[in-house]
């Protein structure tokens, strides 16, 4: 119909609505431009998707350090043993705090 544009009304629940509200807030968008985006066939990048993301990659990067102490302390290493078991148990508490953050975080996504 040339430059006049189109319009297009549709009525939802309450609940569609905070659902739909959410997710344009996750995109960043408003409501009305990630109706326009989702009914064009693309899907916005939630920014919680980049948040989670990161905070990811800080909780393997810990993983991994802390992998690295346990295999320390398991080949019996002269520091680790001078160390004692305390900071061993300590090592293991925090890797499993760790390991629990990391599996909450995947289950949100």
């Amino acid at each position: 119909m040339g430059n006049v544009p189109e319009k297009i009304n549709f009525r939802v629940s309450e609940k569609q609505y905070k659902k739909i509200k959410g997710n344009a807030d996750n995109a960043n968008l408003t409501v009305s431009a990630f109706l326009k985006t989702v009914g064009q066939g693309f899907i916005p990048e939630s920014k919680q998707n980049h948040e989670d993301l990161r905070e990811m990659i800080k909780v393997a990067s810990d993983l991994t350090k802390l992998g690295n102490l346990q295999k320390m302390a398991l080949q019996n290493d002269q520091h680790w043993r001078e160390a004692g078991v305390h900071t061993i148990s300590e090592l293991y508490s925090q890797l499993e705090k760790t390991r629990s953050l990391l599996l909450e975080k995947i289950k949100e996504l």
